[in-house]
């Protein structure tokens, strides 16, 4: 039996290879270590001090059909119960506690795709990243999309499974379907590239008297999201911006309630930004501008500077948190040393005041809170795929927070060495 099952094991094998010769297969990926150090408000439970690190490998096969695959696969550091301090706690102790088994990423994705006479089609979890990761970005979503090109531009709509749950009390009937279509566009309009979309959010729920034992019920709701994007070339500079709108009951926010901080209203989130770069001889000069409004809270891979979007370990908000309606302005420079080594410094004030202005003085605080942010970035090229950086950053909050007493500063450092393959 062993040799039976070997046997077919190898033939299994030797088909598989083969099958793989018959199409055009490229793999590539990139991977990182990193080890991260944040001080927060000068209490212990507010420390870390960790590693991480992430190996990602991208497949994608073709066929002779024009017809193919593609996966994202990342094996990335387990998390801790509280996953933000890494593989041990702060206190030294090596003992794991939670989930310590290497783990997918929350982008990663396994989807195909079919070249067809109107397009190519698309059906699978597949990226969802869009325009300069203000609105959406490193995520995969269950979607069945088509893309087209008319000339220089690029058409696109695509369907999407949000939730589909069935209630086991019911029989199995499927009473809460919630989908979003969306429709898209990228093209040019002189040196710019432009792109826009629009997703029609649409949530069907029973009623409570159709299905007396589900826990979800309530009238159909519905909700509409756009955004712009653009980036291109004007007098010298390198110029992006991006601005997104929710609107409907399904993203509706009121800023009166005090009571229900979930409830739907009458205020839409919106948030924009426009960010310059430019070559000056002896250094870049870079400016950025960015808002919010209505409780708009961007994207966490959106990272103006080194405190905001936590998808970086060391970051301690996302832009538009600590305060739904936000703006900030930042500043920095970076020159280079040699050709492989460049340094750079970022300066940023941040200005969040309440969203919910009742419900925040009613916790016995104002909310209102700046930040004042100064950032040092080191880089150093190992090779032409391969790099060390690092960065430091300092702040300093000023204002109260809800109810509960001032911000104190915020040090934070990480390095990192990173490579990408093929």
């Amino acid at each position: 039996m062993r040799k039976f099952l070997a046997l077919f094991v190898a033939m299994m094998l030797v088909f598989g290879l083969a099958a793989f010769a018959a199409a055009e297969v490229t793999i590539k990926g990139d991977a990182r270590a990193r080890g991260i150090s944040v001080d927060k408000d000068n209490t212990p439970t507010d420390a870390k001090r960790y590693y991480d690190s992430r190996i990602r490998l991208q497949i994608k096969g073709t066929n002779d059909d024009e017809a193919g695959v593609a996966i994202q696969w990342t094996a990335i550091e387990p998390t801790s119960t509280n996953k933000s301090w890494g593989r041990y706690s702060q206190n030294g102790n090596a003992t794991p506690s939670g989930d310590y088994s290497v783990r997918y990423d929350a982008d990663d994705y396994a989807y195909l795709y079919v070249t067809t006479g109107i397009g190519k089609v698309s059906a699978g979890l597949m990226p969802a990243d869009w325009g300069h990761k203000f609105w959406a970005w490193g995520t995969a979503k269950e979607r069945l999309k088509l893309v087209t090109k008319m000339d220089d531009v690029t058409l696109g709509v695509f369907t999407e499974k949000v939730a589909d749950t069935q209630d086991n009390n019911t029989g199995g009937n499927n009473l809460k379907d919630y989908d979003a279509h969306a429709v898209f566009a990228i093209g040019t309009a002189g040196e710019f590239k432009v792109g826009a979309i629009a997703v029609l959010q649409q949530d069907k729920r029973p009623t409570a008297a159709a299905c007396p034992a589900c826990t979800e019920t309530g009238k159909d709701a519905s909700g509409t999201k756009f955004d712009v994007f653009f980036s291109g070339a004007a007098g010298g500079a390198s110029i992006a911006g991006e601005l997104a709108y929710n609107t409907g009951e399904l993203n509706k926010k009121n800023a009166k309630d005090v009571t229900d901080p979930t409830a739907k209203g009458s205020d839409s989130p919106m948030g924009a930004f426009v960010a310059a770069n430019m070559d000056m001889d002896a250094f870049k000069a870079s400016a950025a501008f960015a808002m919010t409004m209505n409780n708009y809270v961007a994207n966490k891979y959106f990272t103006p500077t080194a405190l905001i979007g936590t998808s970086s370990p060391i970051a301690v908000l996302d832009f538009g948190g600590w305060g739904g309606n936000a703006t900030a302005v930042v500043l920095g420079a970076t020159t280079n040393l040699s050709d492989a080594m460049s340094v750079g410094v970022t300066g940023a004030y941040y200005m969040g005041s309440p969203w919910k202005e009742s419900q925040e003085k009613k916790n016995g605080g104002d909310g209102d809170v700046t930040i004042t942010e100064f950032d040092v970035n080191f880089g150093y090229s190992l090779g032409e795929k391969t790099k060390y950086s690092a960065v430091y950053a300092y702040a300093k909050p000023d204002g109260e927070k809800t109810g509960t007493g001032n911000y104190n500063a915020i040090t934070a450092m990480m390095h990192t060495i990173s490579l990408s393959f093929e």
